[in-house]
């Protein structure tokens, strides 16, 4: 047994002695705390190890910061997440003074791999499948929530080339919004950082913090995007997609187009203006979008009339 004194300061220094007795009430001891660096989150996430031998995920932040509405939301979609949902079981919430935090079991395991050619590919194409057969459940917010901030993006496109304007003139001319409209769970959000593959070969999507309800193919046009940028051929990309099931396959090929036509123009956005640490990986999922574009829409824009209205 690890002496208390060997904890890290991770541990005794990250959080308020109130936060931490708090999770230990549920957890035990923690003989020791790593900090895990997370993009997009200016909160708290550690990997706790516990003297009873258990691993926990601990998300925290101050009730008065940016970041707690983003751990509010994220509760409010675990709180009902129903077992058949491949993820981190969600332990407990705790609500401690300035801090709120939530507590997760923690999946050992490394994170996918989508380069070309791997194995994982496929398993995390069947993953994405099974998903999409899941029905959302109370907590989580419709995606037709996150349009409007998607649309305000579209101006963008204004800067680019002539023909990229007429691509995405066309399949925005042609796209209907509500065909985004459902009742599946969408993860929001399946790159391989959020992908943990366990030493016998299970896979659980981690940190649901923007999931929504939606329609069964958002999350495969989503990932056929991370499979370009993760090298793989665009025609390629979308016969892995179109292969893992019904939900791609058979949507709407307008819908499909349109959604990747917004997807694609909010990465320029955020290429250009978004957090320093995100521009490089969102510039490289914009030009994944536009050469799927072009692959999906080739002898379609061929004449099509330049439009400047975008």
């Amino acid at each position: 047994m690890l002496d208390r004194n060997a904890r890290s300061a991770a541990w005794e220094q990250t959080l308020p002695a109130e936060v931490r007795k708090a999770v230990e009430r549920v957890t035990g001891s923690i003989v020791r705390a790593e900090s895990v660096a997370r993009k997009r989150s200016l909160g708290t996430a550690l990997v706790l190890k516990a003297e009873r031998g258990r691993t926990f995920f601990l998300k925290a932040a101050r009730k008065d910061s940016a970041e707690f509405a983003r751990l509010n939301r994220e509760f409010l979609v675990n709180a009902c997440k129903p077992s058949t949902v491949p993820a981190p079981a969600f332990i407990k919430p705790i609500w401690e003074g300035k801090h709120a935090a939530l507590l997760f079991e923690y999946v050992e395991g490394r994170n996918a791999d989508l380069s070309f050619g791997h194995p994982d590919v496929s398993h995390v194409i069947d993953m994405s499948r099974r998903l999409s057969y899941i029905r959302a459940w109370d907590g989580l917010p419709s995606v037709m929530g996150e349009i409007p901030a998607l649309m305000e993006t579209v101006k963008v496109a204004r800067s680019l080339s002539t023909q990229d304007q007429i691509v995405f003139a066309t399949a925005l001319d042609r796209f209907d919004p509500c065909t985004l409209a459902g009742d599946r769970v969408i993860h929001y959000d399946l790159h391989p950082a959020n992908l943990r593959i366990t030493r016998n070969g299970e896979i659980f999507a981690v940190d649901w913090e923007t999931a929504y309800s939606g329609a069964p193919f958002i999350d495969a046009v989503m990932l056929m995007m991370i499979l370009v940028v993760c090298g793989h051929p665009t025609d390629m990309a979308e016969k892995l997609v179109r292969s893992g099931g019904p939900e791609y396959a058979n949507a709407p090929r307008d819908s499909v187009t349109g959604l990747l036509a917004l997807l694609t123009l909010n990465c320029e956005h955020a290429a250009r203006f978004g957090p320093e640490g995100t521009r490089q990986i969102r510039g490289q999922a914009a030009q994944a979008g536009r050469s799927l574009l072009n692959h999906l829409m080739d002898d379609e824009t061929g004449g099509y009339e330049d439009r400047s209205d975008l």
